[in-house]
């Protein structure tokens, strides 16, 4: 299968050259009809290069990969309290707060000696981490993989949910 190229026209470079600076290659791509790939090219290939006000202006405010809603830098605080809101006095906060207690309790445990990581108790894995049936017993511990892990939790998730609509 051949691939189908078309032509640049005079009109399209004229316009890259003149729009260049100020949109992304994603937008110009939009604009002109062809792909963001295709406009890096000819960008590179006619040699136009955006400034550094213009790239900082382009990633910067929404437009940055670390873009959080418009949470300012000196209220990072307060975005991080209302983010954890739902561990601290959410409706789960109880079982968040157990977890975390007995989830340190193991991790004592097992610096201690007093608990031995040993192989998954569903596929044989050497990686393993903890899970727990119940938070009450916070020593009784079954060793899985990350992976067999998931699926306990998928399972405990599931019967809940069966437990909750038979009490309705």
């Amino acid at each position: 299968m051949t691939r189908v190229y078309n032509k640049w026209t005079s009109e399209q470079e004229a316009f890259l050259r003149d729009n260049f600076e100020q949109y992304m290659d994603k937008e110009l791509a939009e604009m002109l009809g062809v792909t963001a790939r295709s406009i890096h090219g000819k960008a590179c290939r006619l040699r136009l290069l955006r400034s550094k006000a213009a790239l900082s202006a382009r990633s910067s405010g929404e437009h940055s990969h670390n873009w959080k809603g418009g949470v300012r830098v000196n209220n990072i605080k307060e975005y991080n309290r209302l983010m954890s809101y739902r561990y601290r006095r959410g409706p789960k906060a109880e079982i968040y707060k157990k977890r975390h207690k007995v989830n340190a309790l193991v991790q004592y445990a097992l610096r201690k000696g007093i608990l031995k990581k040993g192989v998954c108790a569903v596929c044989g894995a050497t990686e393993v981490v903890g899970h727990h049936e119940d938070y009450d017993k916070p020593l009784d511990v079954i060793w899985v993989c990350v992976k067999c892990h998931a699926e306990l939790d998928k399972r405990k998730r599931a019967r809940d949910k069966a437990k909750a609509k038979a009490a309705i």
